[in-house]
């Protein structure tokens, strides 16, 4: 098992601008983020101004400068937390500065509510304008956060978190799952199935750990009784890739796409797909694909997450539909997998006939909205406005 890997100091990336031109300085920490993210930087560069910040290689592709390490910010869980507790410190150090620069004309969120949260407290102190896409889910725990969101500019992605925040006194926009358009045109065509299943084991180091063994023994259970069946360990980092091959299993292992469409062939043409809670199993799901969902859970997040929060469904296919059409297996870590594995197999077995193109449709309905290109160019307009009346914005469009 692989040791804890030491942390980085977060420095300022010599290739990064002198930041003497005015800029949005952006902070999205996990993968999720960094697709919903990439669409807003591809709209911040159309104005010409300069985004800055911490966001992955999508973001970066769209022109953000980063100031910081990505893979720093793949953290799960309380227990991970505490451990990185000191780097996450210096890096909420680094932006907080960042935001004092009187070039930094805004900032923009995106999801990573435990750390981002502390940011919008900071700008709100400088009264710089803030745009949060995908901000907390107060829908389900931690409600009062929304008191800190009002005169914040909110971008959702499902009905329920604008009712949520409606209630609160907070306006927002609906705005649309970047991969709908994608998915609706494969679910359209009936793309043919191939021999393939799909395993995502989380887009965090530590999580993966956590995952691994749970998800080999379904694997290999799976592969003995269909020993043609091609099984795949999919993850969207090279990091993640170099932790997989320590364990030395047979199954190959791929990179998920960064395109959209790329991705959404890779999940419609598998059989079926075991992924963790999250993101990627909204998209296996709105492109018709089986999906399971499967999680080894820190102990003190599972006993706490029982504790606080509030829903009958955890996964997101289930919370938009209200109905569960991807069965739920998360546990705490143990080292109990016999039982469990079982029941996974049996599981996916028993679905394996079913149709999900109609659940597919269902939910391709519940991720329509405002493209978040189109919210971002109306934020910066805002911010332009403001500040051309202040007579301090030195930027024009290209």
């Amino acid at each position: 098992m692989a040791s804890i890997k030491k942390e980085k100091q977060p420095t300022l990336n010599q290739e990064n601008p002198s930041m003497n031109k005015d800029f949005v300085l952006f902070c999205a920490g996990e993968d999720s983020g960094d697709i919903l993210g990439a669409e807003a930087v591809s709209a911040i560069n159309l104005w010409g101004v300069e985004a800055i910040g911490i966001g992955g290689p999508r973001m970066q592709k769209e022109g953000l400068k980063a100031i910081g390490h990505f893979d720093d910010f793949a953290i799960s869980g309380f227990k991970d937390v505490l451990t990185h507790y000191s780097q996450l410190s210096r890096y909420l150090k680094l932006l907080k500065k960042t935001l004092e620069n009187p070039h930094c004309v805004a900032l923009v969120l995106i999801d990573y509510p435990g750390f981002n949260m502390r940011l919008v407290e900071y700008c709100k102190n400088l009264s710089k304008p803030i745009l949060y896409i995908a901000p907390p889910q107060i829908w389900a725990w931690k409600s009062k956060r929304a008191y800190r969101l009002q005169n914040v500019t909110l971008g959702v992605l499902y009905d329920y978190e604008q009712e949520a925040y409606k209630r609160f006194g907070c306006e927002s926009l609906k705005i649309e799952n970047p991969f709908l358009k994608d998915a609706i045109s494969l679910v359209e065509k009936k793309a043919s199935k191939e021999n393939t299943f799909l395993f995502l084991p989380g887009s965090r180091r530590h999580q993966l750990h956590r995952n691994m063994t749970l998800f080999i023994k379904i694997a290999k259970d799976l592969h003995r009784r269909n020993p043609e069946l091609q099984i795949k360990f999919v993850v969207s980092r090279n990091s993640l890739i170099n932790e997989i091959k320590k364990w030395n299993i047979e199954f190959e292992q791929i990179m998920v796409p960064e395109n959209s469409t790329e991705r959404a062939v890779l999940f419609s043409k598998a059989q079926g797909v075991v992924a963790t809670p999250g993101s990627g199993i909204l998209e296996v799901s709105l492109v018709g694909t089986r999906a399971l969902a499967c999680a080894r859970i820190d102990p003190l997040t599972y006993f706490l997450g029982k504790l606080l929060v509030k829903t009958k469904f955890f996964t997101l296919p289930n919370l938009l539909l209200l109905k569960k059409i991807v069965p739920e297996y998360l546990s705490p870590v143990s080292f109990f997998y016999k039982k469990e594995v079982s029941s996974i197999v049996e599981e996916l077995q028993k679905t394996e006939k079913e149709d999900y193109s109609s659940q597919a449709s269902a939910l391709q309905k519940k991720c329509e909205g405002t493209p978040i290109k189109c919210l971002a160019l109306e934020f910066l307009m805002d911010v332009l406005n403001r500040d051309s009346e202040q007579g301090r914005l030195s930027i024009r469009r290209n």
